[in-house]
C-alpha cells in the first residue's frame, strides 16, 4: 500500500499557502495597529458633542506656511499606512506580488473621510477636504514607496513580506 503523504512538490505549495496566510493575518494585526495609532492621532482629546453648526475649514493655517506644514504632516500620517496595507496585500497574495497602488489612494480617502467626519463631533476640530486629499496622497505614497522598494531589493515574494512584518511585531513585544 502507497503512503497519503503529499510529494515534496506537493508540500512545497502547501507549506507556501500556509506561510501567506500566516503573513496576511500578521499584515492585518500591524495595519489594525497603525491605524489604531492614526485613529488616535486625528481624534484626540476624544470630547464628542453634537455641534451647533460645522465650519468646514479648506487651508489650515494663518500664513502660507502653515497650511503647507498640515498638508505634509497629513501626508507623513498616513504613509505607514499605505506602505503597511501594501505589504499586508504582498505577503497575503502569491500570485500579485507587487500589487496596484491605486487601491491605497481610495483607501486613505475612505479612511480620512471617516475621520473628518467623526472630527465634526469634536469641539475646537473643523473638517477639512484637504486633509482628505493630504491623507489619501499619504497612503497612495506609501503604497507606491513599498513597491519601489519591494522590486529594488527583489523582495517582492510573500515568505519577504511576512518576514517584514513580523520585525515591527516584535518591536512592539520588547
Amino acid at each position: 500500500a502507497m503512503s497519503a503523504s503529499p510529494t515534496p512538490p506537493e508540500h512545497a505549495r502547501e507549506h507556501a499557502r500556509e506561510d501567506a496566510s500566516t503573513g496576511a493575518k500578521l499584515g492585518r494585526a500591524v495595519l489594525a495597529y497603525v491605524a489604531a495609532v492614526v485613529l488616535v492621532i486625528t481624534l484626540e482629546p476624544f470630547r464628542f458633542r453634537v455641534p451647533a453648526t460645522v465650519r468646514v475649514l479648506v487651508w489650515a493655517g494663518d500664513s502660507a506656511w502653515g497650511g503647507w506644514f498640515d498638508v505634509a504632516a497629513n501626508v507623513a500620517l498616513f504613509l505607514p499606512l499605505g506602505f503597511v496595507a501594501a505589504l499586508t496585500r504582498a505577503a497575503g497574495d502569491s500570485r500579485r506580488a507587487a500589487p496596484p497602488v491605486g487601491w491605497a489612494f481610495f483607501g486613505g480617502a475612505l479612511l480620512s473621510a471617516a475621520i473628518e467626519l467623526v472630527q465634526c463631533f469634536e469641539p475646537g476640530r473643523y473638517p477639512s477636504p484637504t486633509d482628505v486629499a493630504a491623507n489619501a496622497f499619504g497612503a497612495w505614497l506609501g503604497a507606491w514607496l513599498h513597491r519601489r522598494a519591494a522590486r529594488h531589493l527583489g523582495a517582492d515574494t510573500p515568505i519577504v513580506g511576512r518576514l517584514a512584518l513580523e520585525l515591527p511585531v516584535m518591536g512592539l513585544v520588547y
